[in-house]
């Protein structure tokens, strides 16, 4: 069965799109850093799960504490505020981050400019969910100050994309490769490993409704003051 979905929205740039594809992703998260696994016993592996819905132009990604979705009995994704959650506008290249209430700051989204990253594509291939997923690879090089010694540095963060699901999209804020990123190990990121464990067609809608502000950093942080 064909499935269309309908995005209404009143904000410029995130909303107002018909869809025909549409898919909950769940994704498992660990850390490969063995000396970070040593030093913290809060540190376990794996240590968490998250979950990301999308369709053609939209994406929505979120943490599920103790593996329990805090969506499950509601489907319109961006009306509950969720602490660090990403809802993601291809067209726009817009990340808007969810900031739920705290003390002197209000409950709203803040946009952030989506920064690509310049991949490098590999020939490797392996499967991941049954999808033949593709290789690619950025490396950050950075100089490091340590007593005195300017040393430069590189860490690699590698993914892997499956062709065949034509989004840009990936967990947190992975993005920008030409298919649906399935796995990721980021040693910027102290090993952070995210592999897909669950893909399934879903019917939702993702936006962010009128009585939620969307905020720029500046008038975020003018709350407090």
């Amino acid at each position: 069965m064909r499935i269309i979905l309908f995005i209404i929205g009143l904000l410029p740039g995130v909303i107002s799109y018909s869809q025909n594809h549409s898919y909950n992703i769940v994704y498992k998260l660990r850390y490969e850093n063995q000396v970070l696994m040593a030093v913290s016993k809060k540190v376990k592996s794996p240590i968490g799960f998250s979950s990301l819905v999308f369709n053609d132009s939209m994406a929505y990604w979120y943490w599920m504490k103790d593996n329990k979705d805090p969506m499950k009995n509601n489907k319109a994704y961006g009306s509950k505020v969720l602490y660090h959650a990403l809802l993601c506008n291809k067209n726009s290249r817009i990340f808007y981050n969810a900031m739920p209430e705290t003390s002197g700051h209000p409950t709203c989204y803040i946009p952030d400019s989506i920064r690509l990253k310049e991949w490098s594509f590999s020939e490797d291939t392996k499967q991941i969910l049954g999808y033949e997923c593709k290789k690619a690879y950025w490396v950050n090089e950075y100089l490091k100050d340590s007593a005195s010694v300017k040393i430069w540095q590189s860490d690699s963060t590698i993914v892997w994309y499956a062709e065949k699901i034509k989004v840009p999209f990936g967990p947190f804020e992975y993005f920008g490769l030409p298919g649906l990123i399935l796995e990721v190990l980021d040693w910027n990121r102290l090993g952070v490993h995210f592999t897909a464990i669950n893909l399934e067609p879903d019917i939702f809608t993702i936006a962010i409704p009128p009585n939620i502000p969307v905020l720029t950093g500046a008038e975020y942080n003018k709350w407090k003051r």
